[in-house]
C-alpha cells in the first residue's frame, strides 16, 4: 500500500450521517483487511466490541447485510471473548447456515460448469461463490442466495438447453415463461432466472451486465482469464474487470448492501490491481468512471481506506460523485423493513433517471428498454402470445393500477 496516499481534497462524510457503533461495527467485519491493515482493523474490532454493542441490533444489521460469515471470522478472531455467549453462538449459526449453501453451491456451480463445458458454451461465473474464492480463498465468507452466469448472447439458447438438462426450467415470479416472453427478456432485460425443479436452487442466466451496450460486453470477455477450481478450468475476469463490474453491480442497487462495499475494499486493498492507470482507461471504455468513482469514495468514508492519487483526482473531476455517494449512504443505513418499503416506491422512470446519472454516454434508448413492458406486466394482466404487443400501449395503466388502485386495496 505504499503507492497510496491520502486524498486530503477528497470531499468528506457529511456530519448528518450519525454512524451507531452497530453500524460501525458490521462495516469493520465486513472486509478482511489485508496484513498491512490487519492490526488496525483487529484494534477497531476490538475497541467496538468494548462501546455497550446492542447485540441484537448488530445481529440484526449482520443479516440486513449478509456478512454472516465475515462477522463471525471478524469476530471469533479479535474479539471472541468480548461478545456476549448468547449472540456469538446465534451468529455461529448464521455462520453455519452460509457455510452449508456454500458447500452445496459449490458443488452445483462446478456440475453445471462441466455441463457448459461438454456443450462447448464458454460461461463466466459471476459473484456468488466463486467471487467469494477469488477475493477471500474460500467460498464460504460470502453469503448468496444463487448462481449467476453470464455467457455469449450467440450461446444463450444453447445455455437454457444445457440448463434444462440440468433439470432447471426458466421461471418468472414461481411461473415458467412462455415463448414470447423469453423473447421480450431478450431484447429488453440483461438475464433469465432459472430454478431447479428439486432443489429449487436458482441460475440467473445473464448475456449481459445490465443496460450495457454489446460493444461494452463484448470488452469483458476480452478481460477473461482462466483459474482452477475443484480440479476444473474456470473463466473469470481479470481484477481490474471484476472491480469495474462490481462498482457497477453496486452503484445500480445503490448500495444497499454492505457485502458489495466489502468486496470493493477487499480487491483495492490487496494489492492485485497496480495499474490504475490501466483501470481507468478500463472504465472510461465501459462509461464506467462515474461509477468507479463512486463506489471508492463510499468504500473511503465507510472503511477509512487510503486511495491512489489516480482514483482521488477522478473523485476530485467526478462532481457527481459525492452526491451519488450521499444518496447511497442514506439507503445503506435503512433498516431490512425500510429499504422494502423504499425498493417498492421505486419508480421506473426514476430509476432510469439514475442509471443516466451513473453512465452519462448510455443513449436513453438502451436505458428505456429496461422499463419498457417489466414481466410483471404480464403478471397483472396475462395475455395471449398473439396481444403480446398490448403491453406497450397498455404499461401506463397497468402501472397506475399496482401503485395507486390495487396498492391502495390492500392491508
Amino acid at each position: 500500500m505504499a503507492d497510496m496516499q491520502m486524498g486530503t481534497t477528497l470531499p468528506s462524510l457529511p456530519g448528518r450521517f450519525q454512524l451507531t457503533p452497530e453500524f460501525r461495527l458490521v462495516a469493520a467485519c465486513s472486509w478482511v483487511a489485508p496484513e498491512s491493515l490487519a492490526q488496525a482493523q483487529a484494534g477497531k474490532i476490538i475497541e467496538l466490541c468494548s462501546s455497550h454493542i446492542n447485540w441484537d441490533l448488530f445481529i440484526a444489521l449482520i443479516k440486513r447485510h449478509e456478512v454472516h460469515a465475515l462477522a463471525h471470522a471478524s469476530l471469533s478472531c479479535h474479539a471472541g471473548n468480548g461478545i456476549p455467549l448468547p449472540a456469538l453462538e446465534t451468529i455461529r449459526k448464521l455462520n453455519s447456515i452460509v457455510r452449508r449453501q456454500s458447500l452445496f453451491q459449490t458443488a452445483e456451480l462446478i456440475r453445471l460448469i462441466r455441463l457448459f463445458s461438454d456443450r462447448d458454451v464458454e460461461v463466466i461465473p459471476l459473484k456468488g461463490v466463486f467471487l467469494s474464492q477469488q477475493i477471500h480463498g474460500d467460498p464460504g465468507m460470502r453469503s448468496s442466495v444463487d448462481l449467476d452466469i453470464l455467457v455469449k448472447p450467440e450461446q444463450v439458447d444453447l445455455a437454457e438447453q444445457v440448463l434444462e438438462t440440468a433439470g432447471y426450467y426458466c421461471e418468472f415470479n414461481n411461473c415458467a415463461m412462455t415463448a414470447v416472453q423469453k423473447a421480450h427478456t431478450r431484447n429488453h432485460i440483461h438475464h433469465m432466472e432459472f430454478a431447479h425443479c428439486k432443489s429449487g436452487l436458482h441460475v440467473e442466466l445473464h448475456w449481459s451486465l445490465g443496460p450495457w451496450l454489446p460493444e461494452q460486453v463484448a470488452v469483458i470477455w476480452d478481460h477473461m482469464t482462466q483459474a482452477k477450481w475443484q480440479g476444473v478450468s474456470i473463466n473469470s475476469l481479470d481484477n481490474e474487470a471484476l472491480l469495474l463490474v462490481l462498482c457497477d453491480h453496486g452503484a445500480r442497487h445503490e448500495w444497499s448492501n454492505l457485502k458489495w462495499l466489502g468486496d470493493i475494499a477487499q480487491l483495492l486493498t490487496s494489492e492485485r490491481i497496480t495499474d490504475w492507470e490501466r483501470l481507468l482507461f478500463l472504465a472510461r471504455q465501459l462509461d464506467l468512471l462515474r461509477t468507479l468513482a463512486h463506489g471508492v469514495l463510499l468504500v473511503h468514508w465507510l472503511f477509512n481506506i487510503q486511495l491512489p492519487e489516480e482514483l482521488c483526482k477522478l473523485i476530485r473531476e467526478e462532481k457527481q460523485a459525492s452526491s451519488l455517494s450521499e444518496k447511497a449512504l442514506t439507503i445503506m443505513l435503512m433498516s431490512a423493513k425500510e429499504l422494502i418499503c423504499a425498493g417498492k416506491s421505486a419508480r421506473s422512470l426514476k430509476i432510469a433517471w439514475k442509471l443516466k446519472k451513473l453512465r452519462p454516454s448510455l443513449p436513453y434508448g438502451v436505458i428505456l428498454k429496461t422499463v419498457l413492458v417489466p414481466l410483471i406486466d404480464c403478471q397483472t394482466l396475462p395475455l395471449p402470445a398473439a396481444l403480446f404487443w398490448l403491453y406497450y400501449p397498455l404499461r401506463p395503466v397497468l402501472w397506475f393500477w399496482r401503485h395507486y388502485i390495487r396498492g391502495h386495496n390492500q392491508p
